[in-house]
């Protein structure tokens, strides 16, 4: 026989309930404050699931049997699953929804047997148990191989909270069979410590997922302050700062670097004959192609209106001028539809290798950007390569 205490354990789920309840209503505010992030909506609806489910079980004895049981424990577990699944959303992972709720299913056809067909209560501690500890094992690990940014150690700290909780739900539903518990509002020993430990637990979880979302809309706020808003490349600030980092590097170990200096041609005419929306399809089109043909490691920035400016580490100006080739051509290919017929896009880019006497980023910059305006007056549709080594004509 299990040993049992004085405490009344309803009065413990009820108290856990409450602060479950407390909990809805904050990530409830959450959600409506950050609706365009999914995880919140996740964390809101699973914490108002579990707050109702909870309610219903603290009237076990008093409700009917499949309200308290079955309707209690599917809201509270499919609650817990819901919440942390939104965690492991936020944490950029794609949850095993299928998973999930097949898990969420075997779990209450078993309650279900067990209550409504034969009664066996450790049994059905043990099952609920079982499954409680496979979401919060699954939590854990994404937490604990989360690679966020700055929002890292705060996964860390919520796998922390949440490894004693999966321990001691596991240990309540072993110690559920071993002992014969024959109600769930007998107090013994492993319900107190669950149900205190999960009311804490319940706490600390609402203030780290708040700081997670907290984190996630700095993270938002800086992508947008770095990033041009309508093409996603940074803008000249953000590639400054990016630049001068790197050109400490190349000052430090005499590598090579090189930048390309890019202009969509005739665009202003194509602005206005197409209209705004049109040139802004276009740019978008561009800065995909940029990414697309470019390493992950060279930097792009739209430098204002149709020019795009790009720093290529470790490149020569041979190896920088086959890049801006490529980059020609596969603009040239690109297929920009409008009402009025088919856009065919070009581009001019002037090229531009860093030399010995070059000591500052803007020098390099304005020597590509006078072999754009060669590229530009001689044409267009075309890659000029500018040599900082001498006076000679540009090399077409």
């Amino acid at each position: 026989m299990p040993v049992t205490y004085t405490i009344d354990i309803r009065t413990l789920i009820l108290v856990w309930a409450l602060v479950s309840a407390t909990k809805a209503l904050i990530l409830i505010f959450v959600r409506h404050t950050q609706r365009d992030y999914v995880p919140a909506l996740n964390w809101a609806i699973g914490s108002s699931a579990m707050a109702v489910g909870l309610l219903l079980i603290s009237f076990r004895d008093l409700l009917p049997t499949f309200v308290t049981i079955i309707i209690g424990n599917g809201l509270l577990l499919s609650g817990l699953m819901v919440t942390n699944f939104g965690v492991a959303e936020a944490a950029g992972r794609k949850p095993p929804w299928k998973i999930g709720w097949t898990i969420f299913v075997v779990t209450i056809a078993v309650l279900f047997w067990n209550s409504m067909v034969v009664s066996s209560t450790s049994v059905r501690i043990l099952t609920f148990s079982l499954a409680s500890t496979i979401y919060f094992v699954y939590v854990i690990y994404v937490c604990l191989s989360s690679s966020t940014g700055c929002r890292n150690s705060s996964f860390r700290v919520f796998a922390g909270v949440s490894i004693p909780l999966a321990l001691i739900t596991l240990w309540r539903g072993v110690a559920s069979v071993y002992q014969g518990t024959s109600s769930l509002m007998t107090a013994t020993s492993e319900q107190i410590v669950f149900i205190t430990y999960y009311i804490c637990y319940q706490i600390a979880s609402t203030a780290l997922l708040v700081l997670i979302t907290n984190q996630q809309l700095q993270d938002q706020l800086e992508d947008l302050a770095n990033h041009d808003s309508l093409t996603s490349v940074l803008n000249r600030r953000a590639f400054f700062d990016e630049v001068h980092r790197e050109w400490s590097r190349v000052l430090r170990y005499n590598t090579p670097v090189s930048f390309l200096m890019i202009d969509i041609d005739n665009f202003k005419e194509i602005n206005d004959r197409c209209g705004h929306a049109c040139g802004d399809s276009i740019l978008v089109e561009v800065s995909a192609a940029l990414k697309k043909t470019l390493r992950i490691e060279d930097v792009i920035c739209r430098y204002g209106g149709d020019e795009f400016v790009c720093m290529l580490p470790q490149v020569s100006e041979m190896q920088a001028q086959t890049s801006a080739e490529r980059i020609r051509e596969t603009v040239a290919a690109l297929q920009v539809a409008t009402k009025q017929s088919e856009i065919v896009l070009t581009v001019s880019i002037g090229v531009a290798e860093r030399n010995q006497s070059a000591t500052s980023v803007e020098t390099v910059i304005a020597a590509a950007d006078s072999a754009l305006y060669r590229a530009k007056s001689s044409g267009r549709n075309r890659v000029v390569l500018r040599s900082l080594d001498s006076t000679d004509e540009p090399i077409y």
